[in-house]
């Protein structure tokens, strides 16, 4: 596979894996949702991440305050 584009929402970050080589690839970027990620010319488009979901806790509400 020429290029591997992995998204791990739980960490709400991405890793564009390219140039394979013997198993391995060669070159690794890593990025955080938000970060826009250029794939290589074989694909020529730009992945924009930033609505990405990123999943785990929900953020917890605000104490409310009773007077």
């Amino acid at each position: 596979m020429p290029v591997l584009f992995v998204i791990d929402p739980g960490q709400g970050t991405w890793t564009l894996h390219t140039h394979p080589d013997n198993g391995a690839y060669g070159d690794v970027l890593p990025g955080r949702f938000g970060e826009s990620v250029s794939l290589p010319e074989l694909f020529g488009v730009e992945i924009v991440t930033d609505g990405f979901p990123v999943y785990g806790e929900a953020p917890r509400a605000a104490p409310s305050s009773r007077g």
